[in-house]
C-alpha cells in the first residue's frame, strides 16, 4: 500500500464519520507530512472523535489500515508492528478510550471491497485472522455509527 493510498483510505474513513452529524473530528494525526514514517513509529491512533449525543460526549479513536490484496488464510493480516500494538495497548489503557482498528480490503482505498471494524480490545497481536475480520464485517457504502450503550462501532 502506497501512502497515497493510505490517505484515500483515511480520507474515506473520514467521511463515512463526517457525513454524521454526531460526530466531531477532535484530532487527524500522521498527516501527509509525515507520511512516509507513521505507520512504524505511530504510537496513538491516527483519528480521535467525540460521539455527542444529547448531553453526552463519548471519545473513540480509529486506525485506519488498508490493503489492496489479501490471503484469506489462517495467518491473516499483519495490521501493525509490535512497537505500535504495544503503543496501542497502553494509550487504551491510560486513557480509557476505546480504539477501533477499520480495516479495508480489496477494492480501492477511496472505496474498498469490505470493510471490517474491530474493537482494539479483540486484537491480541499485531496480527489479525481472517476469521476474528469476519466477526465484525461492515457495509463499505454505509455510515459509521457508534452504539454508545454497548460501546460498537459499525455502519448503519
Amino acid at each position: 500500500t502506497s501512502i497515497l493510498e493510505s490517505i484515500e483510505f483515511d480520507k474515506f474513513i473520514q467521511n463515512k464519520f463526517n457525513s454524521n452529524r454526531h460526530f466531531r473530528l477532535m484530532e487527524w494525526i500522521g498527516d501527509e507530512d509525515h507520511r512516509t514514517i507513521f505507520s512504524k513509529i505511530n504510537t496513538r491512533p491516527i483519528l480521535k472523535y467525540e460521539f455527542c449525543v444529547g448531553q453526552f460526549i463519548y471519545e473513540l479513536t480509529v486506525e485506519c489500515k488498508w490493503y489492496k490484496k489479501y490471503d484469506d488464510d489462517i495467518n491473516g493480516i499483519k495490521w501493525s508492528e509490535n512497537e505500535q500494538f504495544d503503543a496501542f495497548q497502553q494509550y487504551q489503557k491510560n486513557n480509557n478510550i476505546p480504539v477501533f482498528v477499520i480495516i479495508g480490503l480489496g477494492g480501492w482505498a477511496y472505496q474498498p471491497k469490505y470493510l471490517f471494524i474491530v474493537p482494539f480490545n479483540k486484537m491480541k497481536s499485531p496480527s489479525v485472522s481472517m476469521n476474528l475480520l469476519y466477526q465484525y464485517k461492515n457495509n463499505p457504502n454505509k455510515l459509521i455509527h457508534f452504539d454508545y450503550k454497548v460501546g460498537r462501532l459499525s455502519t448503519l
